[in-house]
């Protein structure tokens, strides 16, 4: 997967800058239990969807819940660069989804193009499939990339939103293994 290779090369990064592996032990994220409340809802609702049809119509709400759930979690914690990222990340993803009905849409010829049998999207709950002109809302915020050589492997769509949280992941755990700020007063020291 994408956001681990980039955790994995923004801890070898933080390394590289003379930093601790040490220090990710002594990550203090604040609210963990929201992050993992807003997990355990995700889980939750994609393999019950699966079971219970009705669901499906309230998928709007169920991602509305989740992305408000997600986005407390990163205020919260914004003393780290990489959350503000993951932020914006997670906002553009949010935008198209809402738009489009709480599903994501993924472009059918980028489906095709990576090698993915349509027919599993199309029984997915959080997307759905698109063609060029089908009247979807933002369709640049959409899945719609293919990361090129063995990244594909890893995540074989995705859309800008996905690719700004893989370089927050990677600012994150840059900033936390190397212990430095990247600014003289973080956001939340401003405020």
């Amino acid at each position: 997967m994408l956001y681990l290779l980039a955790i994995i090369v923004g801890i070898i990064a933080g390394l590289a800058m003379k930093g601790r592996i040490s220090n990710l032990v002594e990550i203090r994220f604040n609210k963990v239990w929201l992050i993992i409340s807003t997990a355990v809802l995700l889980v939750a609702s994609q393999t019950l969807s699966d079971r219970f049809d009705f669901l499906s119509g309230y998928e709007f709400l169920i991602n509305g819940i989740i992305f408000c759930m997600v986005f407390a979690w990163l205020w919260l914690n914004r003393q780290y660069v990489g959350m503000w990222v993951i932020a914006v990340g997670s906002l553009l993803n949010m935008i198209v989804m809402m738009v489009n009905g709480g599903r994501m849409p993924v472009d059918r010829d980028t489906v095709i193009n990576a090698g993915l049998p349509i027919e599993l999207l199309e029984s997915d709950i959080k997307h759905y499939i698109t063609s060029p002109g089908d009247g979807t809302r933002l369709a640049f915020l959409s899945d719609i990339i293919a990361p090129p050589g063995f990244l594909g492997y890893m995540m074989q769509v995705v859309s800008i939103g996905d690719l700004m949280v893989v370089a927050g992941l990677f600012l994150l755990f840059l900033q936390i293994v190397s212990g430095r700020k990247f600014f003289d007063k973080t956001i939340s020291e401003v405020e």
